[in-house]
């Protein structure tokens, strides 16, 4: 059995081999064919890597770029080495590359790029932000940046820009923000911003920008952000603000303002803060923010402030917060306060630290409002409020102002009409006075007639009016006359009863 098994295992075995042979072929043919599809694909993808690249990390002689591709979106980022022109074949290698959305060209020292590649930067139909930095681009003709389509941020900050030519930046219908910050920029020319009908940010913070020509900004009716700090404006018009309807900030920190006219804000209805800081403003009109119903904070400390008007924050009524600190006030009127709608809301925030206010009556009533106030900042304000009786720094609680002729002067001055039972004449002698740094003076004695106790606001004024004239002048002329007619006749009668007396005595 064994040798027929053996002999039945060299008859088959030679079959069996063939076979083997055969499988371990088509094996092999299998794992070839893989393996070839795997190159060729391999392949095809670093053909496709190349051709996506473009110029992308590939080291050129005047420029180097990297591209960053995040869910399909590349960013290219450039750093221009060396001189190259509007025109050099290497800008159109940027249009070579797939859903480009973010384009930045950044200068590396000494060489600085003078120019923006506009026409290779259309062909990108999918560029959605721009960015140019460390240029030397000098003035900006016509239409130096135009027409991109989709474009949504441009961004020219320390470019050293001089001027923007009549249609400058245009036509860049979906554009939202546009920064040309640190420039060298002296005006801003009408019709130099055309054709930004979304642009809602506009910055041109820190350059020396000193005048805004009238509808500057006509044509920005979505603008909600203007940035102009850190620039040389002097005068503020109305006329420069036309078409801002729809601005909800504006920053004016750190220029030179001078003076706020009246209805100067008035085509800026939205604004919800405008920051005035660190200018050079001394006075203020009366009707200065008038319109600004929807106004939340008004930055005006760090000026030359001397003097503000009873009603010049009334029209803001839904100020929520004030910064008059670091100005020139020697004094701060109660009806200010009054006058501002939120003064008493808990939220409410003045600050007015570091005036030289001077410790006279006018700041009287800071003692009462301290109890009114429900704002924890405000009422810290108003504790800590500090002022000048000879020329030293105190707070107002240390110089004690209110055992002074404070009430007296409060009520004269509300009040020049006395009532009595009757209408007579009396003179009323109001105290000595000291406003906003003039010398003390003494209003002259007056005749005054009353008719009706009720005409006076505060029923403790009231009592305290009447306690002086007592005190002052003695009891009205009619009580006087009455009592000595009365004493009069006392006596008559009793003589007359005592000559009776004495005679039926006799």
């Amino acid at each position: 059995m064994q040798v027929l098994s053996g002999l039945e295992g060299e008859k088959y075995g030679s079959g069996d081999g063939k076979d083997t042979l055969g499988h371990a072929e088509i094996i092999m043919g299998s794992n070839g064919f893989k393996l070839l599809s795997l190159l060729y694909f391999v392949f095809l993808w670093l053909i496709c890597k190349a051709y996506e690249g473009g110029i992308c990390d590939e080291p050129q002689t005047s420029i180097f770029c990297t591209c960053d591709t995040r869910y399909r979106e590349t960013s290219i980022l450039c750093y221009v080495t060396n001189n190259l022109s509007k025109y050099d074949e290497v800008w159109n290698s940027l249009s070579d590359v797939d859903n480009v959305i973010s384009v930045k060209l950044n200068s590396m020292l000494p060489m600085r790029l003078d120019f923006i590649p506009i026409d290779s930067l259309k062909r990108i139909e999918t560029l959605k932000s721009l960015t140019v930095q460390q240029a030397n681009l000098g003035v900006l003709e016509a239409y130096a940046v135009s027409d991109l389509k989709e474009l949504r941020e441009l961004e020219l900050d320390g470019s050293e820009i001089t001027r923007l030519e009549t249609n400058a930046i245009a036509n860049l219908q979906k554009l939202k923000k546009l920064s040309l910050s640190e420039n060298l920029l002296h005006e801003v020319l009408e019709k130099s911003l055309m054709g930004l009908a979304d642009l809602e940010q506009l910055f041109l913070d820190r350059n020396n920008i000193s005048r805004i020509e009238a509808c500057a900004f006509c044509d920005l009716h979505s603008l909600k952000e203007l940035e102009l700090w850190g620039n040389q404006i002097t005068d503020l018009t109305e006329y420069m603000f036309r078409g801002l309807r729809y601005l909800r900030r504006l920053d004016l920190y750190k220029n030179q303002i001078r003076i706020l006219n009246d209805k100067i804000f008035h085509p800026m209805p939205k604004l919800v803060e405008i920051d005035l800081k660190d200018n050079l403003i001394s006075h203020i009109a009366p009707n200065a923010f008038l319109g600004l119903d929807k106004l939340q904070i008004l930055m005006l400390n760090s000026n030359k402030i001397k003097v503000l008007p009873d009603q010049v924050f009334k029209p803001l009524k839904n100020l929520r917060s004030l910064d008059i600190y670091h100005n020139e006030l020697e004094s701060l009127q109660v009806e200010v306060v009054k006058n501002m709608a939120n003064a008493k809301d808990e939220q409410f925030s003045f600050s007015f630290k570091d005036n030289p206010f001077r410790c006279d009556c006018s700041l009287h009533w800071v003692k009462t409002y301290i109890k009114t106030a429900k704002s924890h900042q405000f009422t810290k304000e108003l504790k800590e409020l500090r002022c000048k009786p000879d020329g030293e720094d105190q707070t107002l609680q240390e110089v004690h102002l209110m055992k002074t002729d404070c009430d007296k002067f409060m009520t004269a001055k509300q009040k020049t009409q006395i009532t009595t039972s009757r209408s007579v004449t009396q003179p009323v002698n109001l105290v000595p006075y000291e406003i906003h740094g003039r010398k003390n003076k003494t209003r002259q004695t007056a005749a005054v007639v009353t008719e009706d106790l009720s005409v006076v606001q505060d029923s403790e004024e009231r009592e305290e009016m009447v306690e002086e004239m007592e005190k002052n002048h003695g009891k009205p002329d009619h009580a006087a006359t009455l009592i000595s007619d009365v004493r009069f006749v006392v006596f008559v009668a009793l003589w007359t009863l005592f000559s009776v007396r004495w005679r039926d005595g006799t």
